[in-house]
């Protein structure tokens, strides 16, 4: 990525190098505008890993364009602090979603519930309680899986691996967490 990188430098600066001037501004044509399996899955990748600016980057590179589609800038948010408290957990999993499909991933939404429990919970620090945050209000939580990773708001962009996830999930005492995959979030 670093060659294609240099190599898009060194054709840029090539005219004015050369002291010929630059009389018509640069097009990209649609060929480049399209993603590419391999452009895709370095996307992935990097989302996957956490590296939602480097993602960024890449597509604005990739595409020639500083303008960002939709779903890239709602995933973005998807992980913004004021995403962390009860409430919009539906449509954080749908954004993030969202994203990972338009890269051609296939996540599933995994939905969290207790019964007889007043609340869900989320350990941000493993193994300890005092950065306990809570998640739903409502005995019900949503989250996104990719290759056995989680993915929401509390997580953050790198997700955790699911073992882990369900292992931090807290509810009151006695009570039990249960999860089940959604085929969409119509189902909830």
């Amino acid at each position: 990525m670093l060659a294609r990188l240099l190599g898009l430098l060194l054709l840029l600066a090539t005219p004015a190098i050369a002291g010929a001037p630059v009389t018509q501004p640069l097009r990209i044509s649609q060929s480049v505008l399209q993603m590419t399996d391999t452009f895709r899955a370095q996307m992935l990748a990097m989302l996957s890993r956490g590296d939602i600016q480097g993602a960024i980057a890449l597509y604005q590179l990739e595409t020639g364009r500083q303008t960002l589609p939709k779903w890239l800038q709602f995933l973005e948010l998807a992980f913004a602090a004021e995403n962390r408290r009860p409430g919009p957990c539906i449509e954080v999993a749908r954004s993030i979603s969202k994203a990972f499909q338009q890269l051609g991933g296939k996540p599933e939404f995994i939905r969290f519930t207790t019964r007889g429990s007043r609340y869900l919970a989320f350990e941000m620090r493993a193994g300890e309680p005092r950065s306990t945050v809570q998640l739903s209000d409502l005995s019900l939580h949503v989250a996104v899986r990719l290759q056995n990773k989680i993915y929401d708001a509390f997580t953050g962009p790198r997700g955790l691996p699911e073992d882990e996830y369900i292992r931090r999930l807290v509810t009151e005492e006695g009570m039990k967490i249960t999860s089940a995959v959604l085929n969409s979030l119509d189902e909830l």
